[in-house]
């Protein structure tokens, strides 16, 4: 019996709580101003393959581009690609291009894209006209940003940073470490991966009174305009129930959107405009 009337009184305390909470947030946020930000794209240098930008291109863009990406069940993706891929997103295929793109979670924006085989193209500024025929010697003298790492387990030397990787097959004929680099010079690398962190660009930023703002997906990087929304503990039983058997460790959270909204297609263009007051719309144009 007291394990209920413990739990009655439980339920009652959280919901007066949200009330008193939702109360101190309307009236907090009801005159609510938008800070904006500008994107710092000084890494897009370091991930343009092509015509193509990393965190800003999506699967629309390069199709009008002429590139013919098909998805790619991933059971069916190379085991090295699925090894070094950051993301988990969807995989795309141009077999005449021999390009594998990768999306960002649930969606077409681009986060990394893998060269191998005979591609030809322009990655950063430097031409490559074959890659089955591109030597290591060839990749240290055009890239003089990035180093040299490997594992104890892995069968790759990568020679990169955080925005593009070579990969070039281990030679058990030699001594692993340390690094032979004369005798890898005439080696071709296997794959080549260019890739950013997209959250670093539309992921969430939390600030004060669990306000969180974020850039809205495809929106275009000249774009400084954030929108926003509250994080809060969702109201109800089904949270209550949660939070007692998890013993406080897990909750239910409910985004409340407030201010200015909006929401861009992958060709980045606007497709709605909204206005919010505690997650209700008062006004908008689609």
């Amino acid at each position: 019996m007291r394990p209920l009337i413990f739990t009655l009184i439980f339920v009652i305390f959280v919901s007066c709580s949200d009330q008193t909470q939702k109360s101190k947030h309307d009236q907090s946020f009801k005159a609510f101003v938008q800070k904006t930000r500008l994107v710092d794209t000084a890494f897009v240098k370091t991930v343009k393959l092509n015509d193509i930008t990393v965190c800003s291109s999506t699967i629309t863009d390069i199709k009008q581009l002429g590139y013919n990406p098909f998805l790619i069940p991933k059971e069916q993706i190379d085991s090295l690609i699925a090894a070094v891929n950051w993301q988990e997103g969807e995989y795309y295929y141009d077999k005449a291009k021999n390009l594998f793109f990768c999306t960002y979670d649930n969606s077409e924006l681009l986060s990394s894209i893998f060269l191998k085989d005979n591609f030809g193209g322009i990655l950063r500024e430097v031409p490559i006209s074959d890659f089955s025929r591109l030597t290591v010697h060839d990749i240290t003298s055009y890239f003089k940003d990035l180093h040299w790492s490997t594992t104890g387990v892995s069968d790759y030397w990568i020679y990169g940073n955080d925005t593009v990787n070579f990969y070039i097959k281990i030679d058990k004929s030699i001594p692993r470490f340390p690094l032979d680099e004369k005798f890898y010079e005439d080696k071709h690398p296997v794959l080549a991966k260019i890739q950013f962190i997209c959250s670093k660009v539309f992921g969430d930023e939390y600030a004060k009174d669990d306000t969180v703002m974020q850039k809205p997906l495809y929106a275009p990087f000249s774009d400084t305009h954030l929108n926003y929304y509250l994080l809060r503990r969702k109201p109800g039983i089904g949270t209550t129930i949660k939070e007692i058997t998890s013993t406080g460790k897990k909750t239910n959270m409910v985004e409340i959107r407030i201010g200015k909204w909006l929401t861009y297609n992958p060709d980045h263009t606007i497709k709605s405009t909204e206005y919010y007051n505690d997650g209700k719309v008062v006004s908008g144009d689609k």
